[in-house]
């Protein structure tokens, strides 16, 4: 009798067990799908600071990959807008057309930055006075891109899950070589490209992987 009920425990800690697994496996492809997102080109086509007003001219066109592994969604970008970020200040933001990504491909979207816009004041003050002076110590501009972006991911079955992501491109160098008035991007002249990273306090490395592991699985 004490056999059976230990067996019977046992059978009913796997059941449990299993079905804990498999509504978690459905969590995250349904819910939890995360696009990767890479930086694949970053092109400087003007920038000057023009001393007498402290004033920053520029116009910077960027090239952003999403990837979609899950062969069994397709990604809706319904909104998506992109920020140019140095030293943890705004410099310009522009919005990119909605676009899809089907399962298991690739798709790019295209930023142009203009500084100023007639929807902006003129750059200035202590972001400009920061950049002006790295510029002459002959120090690389490093700057960011935020993406903000609400998504829907579209499943064969019929199923929709709507979510707002927020996308961290860090650390992106541009480097003045040779004199040159106009930097380069890093990734440009060194064939890499810059992997984006997800900009929420819940979204850890751990959970990452395991996502990734189970969309490969499907």
């Amino acid at each position: 009798m004490v056999t059976f009920c230990r067996v019977f425990f046992c059978l009913i800690v796997v059941l449990i067990l299993s079905v804990v697994i498999i509504f978690l496996i459905r969590f995250w492809n349904n819910y939890a799908y995360y696009p990767s997102f890479e930086v694949v080109s970053f092109v400087v086509h003007t920038f000057n600071i023009t001393n007498s007003t402290n004033e920053l001219t520029a116009h910077w066109e960027v090239d952003v990959s999403v990837g979609n592994s899950n062969r069994n969604v397709e990604i809706s970008f319904e909104y998506i807008a992109t920020s140019l970020v140095y030293k943890f200040a705004l410099l310009e933001s522009s919005f990119s057309a909605p676009f899809n990504v089907a399962g298991k491909r690739n798709a790019e979207f295209h930023v142009d930055f203009d500084i100023p816009n007639s929807n902006q004041r003129q750059i200035g003050g202590i972001v400009v006075n920061e950049m002006a002076r790295d510029r002459r110590n002959g120090y690389n501009l490093v700057v960011d891109l935020r993406i903000e972006a609400i998504i829907v991911n579209k499943y064969s079955n019929g199923n929709q899950y709507k979510r707002k992501l927020d996308v961290l491109c860090e650390y992106l160098i541009l480097k003045f070589k040779n004199s040159s008035s106009l930097p380069v991007w890093e990734g440009n002249t060194e064939n890499y490209i810059q992997e984006c990273s997800y900009d929420e306090y819940w979204w850890s490395d751990s959970s990452k992987m395991v996502h990734v592991t189970l969309a490969a699985l499907i």
